[in-house]
């Protein structure tokens, strides 16, 4: 068996479970290859993810993160979104940043129809706080991709960001295994999982696991994020080759338990 938290394995020998033949391994996500070449090189250029004037902030929020769930919920209000548009102008007017908008999820058709990805729930979000910005008129450099991007261009599109803001746990995976310093927004409504918590503590950031119901805790974690990415980065950089190995277990272990 493979676990993502340590901690967990900790509880189920407090309750009695044998756990002589558990592994705390990583999430095999994190060895997932970006899309490389110069049609990614175009698409930086072409969706003004290469200017260089500002630190550039991808922002990725999905229904998971509201405070009133469920997480698919249609027709959202405009208050619902207020601390995540309020994080966004601190970014761009305190921080003095770029922030990009974009969905972390696509949807497609359900067979007989022929598959092709389209734009999923969290385009839906994205675009409402699209709008709401706009509304309050604070904040002035942000942009929204509107694209529909498969998973490898999706990956290549994190890594150039500067910092990474995010509510999609693969998202945040993204990030941090390209050494993107990350925020990783937390579940804000039940049933609440600990998966967030436990990526970052594989890749050694809990730290930075941000609370969406306080503002307060949000803007916090951004700017200890942002004004320590350096250091961020370098962390990452020495970490994720560990998890990286980590990863690579699971297979071999896989291999193993196959042979018996």
């Amino acid at each position: 068996v493979t676990n993502r938290d340590p901690i967990s394995i900790n509880l189920l020998k407090e309750e009695g479970f044998d756990v002589s033949k558990t592994k705390s391994l990583a999430c095999p996500a994190f060895l997932f290859e970006p899309a490389k070449g110069p049609q990614i090189d175009k698409l930086a250029i072409d969706e003004g993810l290469s200017s260089n004037d500002k630190p550039l902030v991808g922002f990725i929020l999905c229904g998971w993160n509201f405070e009133i769930g469920p997480f698919d919920k249609e027709d959202r209000e405009d208050s619902d979104y207020t601390k995540f548009a309020q994080t966004v102008e601190f970014l761009t007017e305190e921080l003095g940043v770029r922030v990009c908008l974009m969905s972390h999820s696509n949807g497609f058709d359900l067979p007989p129809a022929p598959f092709q990805l389209k734009h999923g729930r969290d385009y839906v979000i994205t675009k409402q706080l699209e709008k709401i910005l706009k509304e309050r008129g604070i904040s002035k450099d942000y942009f929204t991709l509107d694209g529909v991007y498969d998973t490898w261009t999706t990956k290549a599109i994190i890594k150039k960001f500067d910092m990474l803001v995010s509510g999609r746990v693969h998202a945040a995976v993204s990030g941090l295994s390209q050494s993107v310093p990350t925020v990783i927004i937390d579940y804000g409504h039940e049933p609440k999982a600990h998966k967030l918590i436990g990526f970052a503590k594989v890749a050694q950031v809990a730290d930075c696991v941000a609370d969406p119901c306080s503002l307060n805790d949000l803007k916090t974690k951004v700017l200890d994020c942002f004004t320590e990415k350096t250091k961020y980065k370098k962390h990452l950089d020495k970490r994720i080759p560990e998890v990286h190995q980590l990863g690579r277990e699971n297979f071999q272990l896989l291999k193993e338990i196959m042979r018996k």
